[in-house]
């Protein structure tokens, strides 16, 4: 559409996959994208990237909820902590860290605590290095994984545990100008969910 000319590009409606791709817009001009009118859109990646706007000027995209399969992240329950290390189990549902390609080439991952009940954060974030000689995540055998390097503190049993590999942009504007990204959902971010970065601005 681009290239022949279009000012805009309507998505059907449905679940597009894309394994594998992001979904990138290159030099792209004074061009929309959005669902068909009524439509409802989602997109699916696998990580690290999502939609990327490269050396854009006036462009829009609106209205799309962007979904990841599997998640960026694994997360399980906290089973025991001894000295300055965490047990945990990861739930089925998600990948482990072994499994994950993208944790072969983070260099950090990043780990999220949360109360069983109410679902909220407790402490702070933790940055642990991974890609080196000494990683932070040891397989203790199943789906039970160890994290080491000073994590535990502020750390109990049943806690809820996120692990993720700092990599990737789900939505990534770069050397781009008045562009703007309107009424997006996303449902689990790779490591970052939106950034900005060159250009000349005036981005929304």
């Amino acid at each position: 559409a681009i290239r022949d000319g279009h000012r805009s590009f309507a998505i059907p409606a449905g679940v597009h996959r894309l394994d594998g791709h992001d979904l990138l817009v290159d030099g792209a001009r004074d061009f929309a994208i959005a669902p068909e009118p009524g439509a409802a859109v989602r997109l699916v990646f696998r990580c690290n990237w999502g939609l990327v706007l490269r050396s854009c000027t006036n462009v829009s995209v609106r209205g799309l909820t962007i979904a990841y399969d599997p998640p960026c992240f694994s997360q399980g329950v906290v089973t025991g902590t001894s000295g300055s290390s965490i047990r945990f189990q990861v739930d089925e549902v998600f990948p482990t860290p072994d499994s994950d390609a993208r944790y072969l080439t983070a260099p950090i991952v990043k780990v999220i605590r949360w109360d069983p009940l109410t679902r909220l954060r407790v402490g702070k974030t933790l940055k642990l290095a991974y890609n080196t000689s000494e990683r932070a995540i040891r397989h203790l055998g199943g789906r039970s994984y160890e994290l080491g390097t000073g994590a535990s503190e502020g750390t109990e049993v049943g806690q809820l545990l996120t692990v993720g590999p700092r990599a990737g942009h789900t939505v990534l504007l770069t050397n781009c100008s008045a562009c703007s990204v309107l009424g997006l959902t996303v449902h689990g971010s790779s490591d970052m969910a939106l950034v900005e970065y060159g250009g000349a601005g005036a981005n929304v």
